[in-house]
């Protein structure tokens, strides 16, 4: 499993880095606000991991915990000053997703939108770029003249289809329920 994650990790990368609506960048967290994030299992593994080896200092695991429990706190618990990411390093893969408009919501769209264009170069047609689609957390910065190279949209797919099986799997939480009962009890002294 660790292989795939990072292969996902690497795919989420990849599209967070295309020139696309609003990569997320440090210090960005407008989509930190969502009501809820999911995370996987390896997400978890990851931000435990950091914070064990001290890489995530143990101040802001506690504001994390502060902020996932109080019932007025807005947006992720790992959300710091500045609307910045305070795990940026080691954020759940869905985190690398947000703002580049690639939401679960289009899945169906880019399937077909990639079905379309393989069918067509397999009959060796100069296909066109897959065009936009849109996504309910992404209409803000949503560019309808926007053109997904092919490449961004498979990766794309890759992503929301881990989180989708470990969703199915049992193997995925929203974050703040990640950080107010598994976190503490990962990190506990032995």
């Amino acid at each position: 499993m660790k292989a795939t994650y990072q292969r996902v990790r690497d795919a989420a990368a990849v599209v967070n880095s295309a020139p696309i609506q609003t990569p997320c960048t440090r210090g960005n967290g407008a989509c930190c606000y969502q009501p809820e994030v999911p995370s996987t299992t390896e997400d978890h593994e990851v931000i435990i991991q950091a914070a064990k080896d001290g890489k995530i200092p143990k101040h802001i695991i506690d504001r994390a915990l502060k902020r996932a429990f109080d019932p007025l706190s807005k947006g992720c618990p790992f959300l710091g000053d500045n609307n910045e990411c305070t795990i940026y390093k080691y954020r759940p893969v869905i985190c690398m997703m947000y703002g580049t408009g690639a939401g679960p919501t289009s899945r169906e769209l880019l399937f077909e939108a990639v079905k379309k264009r393989q069918l067509g170069e397999a009959k060796g047609m100069k296909m066109p770029q897959v065009k936009p689609f849109l996504c309910d957390s992404c209409m803000v910065t949503f560019n309808p003249r926007t053109v997904y190279p092919t490449l961004i949209v498979e990766k794309t797919l890759e992503v929301w289809d881990y989180i989708a099986i470990r969703a199915h799997e049992g193997k995925a939480m929203w974050l703040t329920n990640f950080v107010k009962y598994l976190l503490p009890a990962a990190l506990k002294p032995q």
